[in-house]
């Protein structure tokens, strides 16, 4: 990370040891972004401040991380040296690990649905590239093997035809009118309503 300072590696101390980790970013952004205190330092046996190791790094998201600190001892005889772990905290300005993972989650849940919606469209644009190929050969390779249907009834009309053609029951009360005025004429009935007079 460019402006970066991060102590690590190795260090000496006596009793407690305390760093910070900065950045040196430009436009106002907090240079914090991480800190580690290592606690109960042991005292040199030789006199003088403690030899202790630090591993902290930073990842590739930019996440400080701390993954602990040791003594190292050096005895005269045995020539060899002895590590023993420390009590240390640190602490972050990056989200907590719960939030982050539950943020992780999301995310993948996010990927998974716009996965799926290119997936249904590129479906959708082969069914559509395979129905307009095969409309294609139908005009030509397959056209010696078409059976050409009969063109479907008109279905537009179909109200106006019912209108006039008369329905079955309308038809027959007609004829039935029709045969009454016959009766009637036949017997010298007058075809009309009859009137009525007042009677003084």
């Amino acid at each position: 990370m460019p402006g970066l300072h991060l102590d690590k590696g190795e260090f000496t101390a006596s009793q407690r040891l305390s760093s910070e980790v900065r950045t040196e970013l430009e436009g106002g952004i907090n240079p914090f972004i991480g800190r580690y205190v290592v606690k109960s330092v042991p005292p040199n046996p030789s006199g003088g401040d403690s030899f202790l190791k630090i591993k902290a790094m930073m990842t590739i998201s930019g996440l400080f991380v701390f993954e602990g600190a040791t003594a190292v001892e050096e005895p005269k005889a045995l020539k060899k040296k002895v590590k023993k772990d420390l009590p240390a905290i640190y602490m972050t300005s990056s989200l907590d690990k719960s939030i982050i993972n539950e943020l992780m989650a999301k995310e993948g849940d996010m990927h998974a649905s716009n996965k799926l919606v290119s997936e249904t469209e590129d479906k959708k644009n082969a069914l559509e590239e395979y129905v307009n190929d095969t409309c294609d050969k139908l005009e030509g390779v397959f056209a010696p093997f078409v059976t050409p249907e009969p063109p479907p009834k008109p279905i537009v009309n179909s109200k106006a035809n019912k209108n006039q053609e008369p329905e079955p029951q309308t038809a027959e009360l007609a004829n039935k009118t029709a045969k009454q005025g016959e009766e009637k004429d036949e017997l010298g009935v007058e075809n009309q309503r009859p009137t009525y007079q007042d009677q003084a």
